[in-house]
């Protein structure tokens, strides 16, 4: 499988909304003022060839600050990733869920949010 993409959809991806460029070519130059979202297609296209993995999420969250103080099961404060700043509208449990990859809407990939029971977690 490559992972040369020739085009590129995403919807649901930070503050993207929905974003299809129908056509990418070998070098794609992305331009526009600060705030647009050029960093956001550029994570996201990470996070496609990463396969959506816990680490690049996490990194993704961490290198943009995007934090949450959480308590622990030993009643220790630490920080987290706020996996609600990956989803756009940021409430993960209503969105609709990310998608991103190709136009082709066969070879995208798809990132929800799930409710595990702590039986269900294995480290």
């Amino acid at each position: 499988m490559t992972l040369h993409l020739d085009s590129l959809y995403i919807s649901g991806f930070r503050g993207i909304p929905k974003l299809e460029i129908p056509r990418l070519g070998r070098v794609t130059l992305l331009a526009g003022k600060n705030g647009v979202g050029k960093t956001a297609v550029l994570d996201a296209v990470q996070v496609y060839a990463a396969r959506s993995t816990y680490g690049v999420l996490a990194t993704i969250l961490r290198n943009h600050g995007e934090l949450r103080r959480v308590t622990n099961a030993e009643s220790v404060e630490m920080l987290a990733p706020d996996w609600n700043a990956l989803f756009y509208g940021r409430d993960l449990w209503r969105e609709p869920g990310i998608k991103i990859g190709p136009c082709d809407a066969g070879r995208q990939l798809e990132v929800r949010a799930v409710w595990l029971e702590s039986e269900q977690i294995r480290l």
